[in-house]
């Protein structure tokens, strides 16, 4: 590639804007929102990974996708996260018999691996059960100790100490992204990408709880310490005119994002087959037809959520955040094998 980053087109306040640069940063955080149940804001739709792929900026890695097994089961969106700390401290996980299911699922039980922990209440779930976090055992020590976590219960009428809390998996990391070197550079001259966007390499397939932050402090800093080493770029590109055509119908955008975000859940989230992700595209290509003119957002969101799921068919193996059941098991051949765009 021998293009050149010169920087952005935007639309600000609705009006198009051109801001030219001697570097940029793609800093757009995860995509979370790509699927029915998240712990990620609204605003992480995606758009970072798409406007890249757009641009033929080289991603690597977005079949590898990190569920949390406990977020709160609310109708809120983004839901909030009952942190593994309590799981740590002795709760455990019920279903709505009473039994403690993780007990002959792995050695660890509720202890075990988030992927491992996520894909087991997602197939208590589907059997029509709803899986629940039974903390009682702690007692009014339980304030003490979480005293975020016990508020954030209390707001929607659950008393931790004396309640069952209702739990669901929920999408919360994407380990793939934009390809970066050490120093956070894409392989698009002066286009750098920094926190939960890039692609490191730092996560592998299933990241570490709290290595987010290695990500999005100590790699943002290498980005900034190497663009004030860049020397100005030559010329000023030359500026052209440019529209953002309005969103003509955002009743429709809305009823596509929620679309695609239930698409993902059903077909490309924690339990993955080959012809649960074919009907994904199937769906996402569909949905992308019918998006009304300047719903670009949601635009978006449907090519990350293609990509994700077509780089999911194309690993015919099961590692870390990945896991297909028609492929349960990881194989040696696609150990350090990359699947990029």
């Amino acid at each position: 590639m021998n293009e050149v980053c010169r920087g952005v087109r935007a639309t600000l306040a609705g009006k198009p804007i051109e801001i030219i640069a001697d570097a940029t940063v793609l800093a757009t955080g995860g995509c979370g929102q790509v699927y029915r149940y998240t712990t990620n804001p609204q605003v992480a739709t995606g758009d970072g990974f798409a406007i890249a792929h757009r641009a033929g900026v080289r991603l690597a890695d977005m079949e590898f996708v990190q569920f949390h097994p406990t977020a709160l089961e609310t109708p809120e969106n983004p839901l909030a996260l009952i942190s593994e700390a309590v799981r740590g401290e002795g709760a455990v996980l019920l279903d709505d018999a009473g039994t403690r299911f993780m007990l002959k699922r792995h050695r660890l039980a509720e202890l075990a691996p988030r992927d491992i922990v996520a894909r087991e209440i997602f197939r208590v779930r589907s059997h029509g059960d709803r899986v629940w976090l039974d903390s009682r055992k702690l007692g009014k020590s339980f304030e003490k100790r979480f005293p975020g976590i016990f508020a954030l219960c209390r707001a929607r009428g659950i008393d931790p100490s004396r309640d069952l809390i209702p739990v669901i998996p929920a999408a919360h990391y994407m380990m793939g992204g934009v390809v970066t070197d050490l120093a956070g550079r894409s392989s698009l001259v002066r286009l750098y990408a920094a926190g939960e966007v890039s692609r490191t390499g730092v996560h592998g397939a299933n990241r570490l709880a709290s290595n987010s932050l290695l990500e999005g402090l100590v790699f943002a800093e290498r980005v900034a310490r190497d663009m004030v080493t860049l020397p100005a770029a030559k010329g000023a590109p030359p500026r052209t005119a440019w529209t953002a055509p309005p969103l003509e119908d955002r009743g429709a955008a809305q009823v596509a994002a929620d679309h695609v975000r239930q698409v993902m859940w059903e077909h490309a989230g924690i339990d993955r087959t080959a012809k649960g992700l074919r009907t994904c595209l199937d769906l996402l290509e569909g949905i992308t037809e019918r998006l009304p003119v300047g719903a670009t957002e949601e635009a978006n969101m449907a090519e990350t959520a293609r990509l994700i799921a077509e780089s999911a068919l194309l690993r015919k193996e099961s590692r870390g955040g990945h896991y297909r059941s028609d492929f349960p098991r990881s194989k040696r051949k696609w150990r350090g094998k990359h699947i990029e765009w």
